[in-house]
């Protein structure tokens, strides 16, 4: 009877950890395939780019000539101001998906660690 008892508690123990190994794998696939959709947001295209210097230029001159104080230059300067934000909305996607990226990459090792641990 008391050889039943062992055996059942470990056959329990077994099973908990086939049960956590298992999650593990789970999870650890599913973080991989969230790595992968990061890492596929691209950069910035040739004609954003363009546009994001043709907005900075715009930008420049229309803050020198905005010295003068005249209600005009500062209103070349907004539209000029807003097209170079839409034109760098790539990067700053691309910015942020690295970031990301980070804490995911430092889970991915978590759930490593923790499946070395049930084998």
């Amino acid at each position: 009877e008391e050889a039943e008892v062992e055996m059942a508690k470990d056959t329990e123990r077994v099973l908990e950890a086939a049960t956590a190994l298992e999650e593990c794998l789970r999870e650890r696939s599913k973080l991989k395939a969230v790595r992968a959709d990061i890492l596929a947001i691209g950069f910035q295209t040739t004609g954003a780019e363009n546009q994001e210097f043709a907005s900075l230029i715009v930008c420049a001159t229309a803050g020198i000539f905005a010295v003068s104080i005249h209600w005009g230059f500062f209103s070349i300067w907004a539209v000029a101001y807003m097209l170079y934000r839409r034109s760098t909305r790539q990067t700053r996607e691309q910015r942020a998906a690295v970031d990301d990226l980070q804490g995911l990459v430092e889970r991915l090792r978590e759930v490593q660690a923790i499946e070395e641990t049930h084998r």
